[in-house]
């Protein structure tokens, strides 16, 4: 891989936005993960970085679950608390009291296409939002099925983030508002 540009998109969403009201897919339950379901991620999406397992176990993240029938068929994962790391913009971001920072969501590809993901954001924000503050949440700039599932949940548009890639390693380059 030669180098580029990473471009990764910030959206925001504060206690006085609406939130939208999106219909629950049927047989779906959303929930954040007890600590002894943790293993089910790995089973069911394979291989989860161990820092994120670090980062709930010590209380700076939650991860959400749905499942669907009683399948696990999405995660999101939620930082409350510390410093989070943009990899592709290759930036920390101090996380600030009543802030949160949506991050690493996973739908199984039998799960697509029936609005697990912006529900499942919609579920977390009425979660966090409720005693006032704003929440964030990024992909890269070539993922616009989470882009419209972000937007469709509520979030606005930020900023966009840059970041050098040469090869698989990112450096960070700029941001654009």
């Amino acid at each position: 891989m030669g180098p580029g540009i990473a471009r990764v998109h910030i959206y925001r969403i504060a206690a006085e936005d609406p939130i939208p009201t999106l219909n629950c897919p049927p047989g779906l339950t959303v929930a954040p993960l007890l600590p002894g379901q943790m293993s089910a991620l790995g089973e069911v999406f394979g291989s989860i970085a161990t820092s994120e397992l670090g980062d709930a176990q010590n209380g700076q993240s939650q991860c959400y679950g749905a499942w669907l029938s009683g399948r696990l068929v999405h995660y999101s994962w939620v930082q409350l608390s510390g410093s989070h790391f943009i990899r592709k913009a290759r930036r920390d971001v101090d996380i600030k009291a009543g802030e949160f920072w949506i991050y690493e969501c996973l739908t199984s590809p039998s799960a697509r296409g029936l609005g697990i993901y912006p529900y499942v954001l919609t579920v977390i924000c009425r979660d966090h939002l409720r005693s006032g503050g704003e929440g964030f949440i990024y992909t890269s700039e070539d993922n616009v099925t989470s882009q419209r599932g972000i937007l469709k949940a509520g979030f606005t548009w930020k900023e966009i983030l840059r970041g050098l890639r040469i090869g698989k390693r990112y450096y960070r380059c700029g941001s654009t508002r």
